[in-house]
Formats: C-alpha cells, structure tokens, sequence
C-alpha cells in the first residue's frame, strides 16, 4: 500500500516510468539474494526494505502501456497485461515451490531466491528495449499526423527501430 500508493507518485514523476520499473526489478533481484543467501532471520527482515521498491513495478509497467496505445485499445492492452500477471501469480508460486523442493537438502537452500534474482536481472535487461522517452515523443509525434498507409506506418516503426539501434 505504501508503495504503490505514496512512493510512486514521487518516484515516477522524478525519474520516469522506465527508470522506476528498473529500480523495482532491480530492488526485487537485491531482495531475493538477501533472502536466498541470508543466514540468520536479520537479513530477512532488512529485505523488506526492499519490498517496497520491488512494488513499483507494475504501477510504471501499466502506465508505459497505457501511454503507449491509443484511446480504443487501452481495454485490450490493460487485459493482456493483467492476463500475463495472473498467469505469472499462478504459475510463479507452483515453479518456485518445486525448487524449494528441489534444493531443499542442497548446500544452498535459498537457491530457488537466486533463481528469482537472475529472472529479475534478465527483466531489467529487456527494459533496455523500451524506447526512451524522446524516441517515444518523436514516434508519437510522427504517427499523430493523419492516419498514414499502412506500409508508411510500418516504415516510421522501422525508422524508430534504426534510431534506437544507431
């Protein structure tokens, strides 16, 4: 609650909504190896430190697609999000309960936390992908002219794609 209702409204305006949902996977990623590697109950509890940047994932994640579709496709967009997040806390627990299984009596219990890290840094990797919020404002200001063909569409996309590669 406090991080998805209070610390969000002065993060994201600060950095941006890339920038946060880099610090909440990255949060995330320093929790799980606290957790994982943590060898008394103290370690536990100073993760949750962390927990509270690791909520500002999804607030920044459904702004970046909100801002990023139109008007008519925001239901569509917003339900695929929600869709991914369901099966991701369906699925999620299920895996994670299977390597706890696993690692159990291995000489690192924690093990399925580390596996959670490494996911969460390959996240922060793919974040890199996003466009930057001046490539997004020229894309936007580019496809905001009237409705171009669509072959004209697809090459101000592969344009955009040229640019955020140079």
């Amino acid at each position: 609650m406090l991080s998805e209702g209070v610390l969000v409204r002065f993060v994201v305006p600060l950095v941006g909504e890339r920038t946060t949902m880099r610090i909440g996977l990255t949060a995330f990623a320093v929790q799980c190896v606290m957790i994982g590697l943590s060898d008394s109950q103290v370690w536990i509890w100073y993760s949750i430190f962390f927990a509270l940047f690791s909520n500002l994932v999804y607030p920044s994640l459904s702004s970046l697609v909100s801002r990023s579709v139109s008007a008519d496709k925001q239901g569509e967009a917003q339900g695929a999000v929600n869709g991914v997040k369901a099966l991701t806390e369906g699925i999620g627990p299920l895996c994670f309960g299977f390597l706890m299984q696993l690692f159990e009596d291995s000489p690192v219990p924690g093990a399925p936390y580390l596996v959670g890290a490494v996911i969460s840094l390959a996240a922060v990797a793919m974040t890199y992908r996003f466009p930057s919020e001046a490539e997004y404002a020229a894309f936007k200001a580019r496809t905001a002219s009237p409705e171009p063909e669509d072959g004209a569409r697809e090459g101000l996309q592969s344009e955009l794609e040229a640019e955020r590669t140079a």
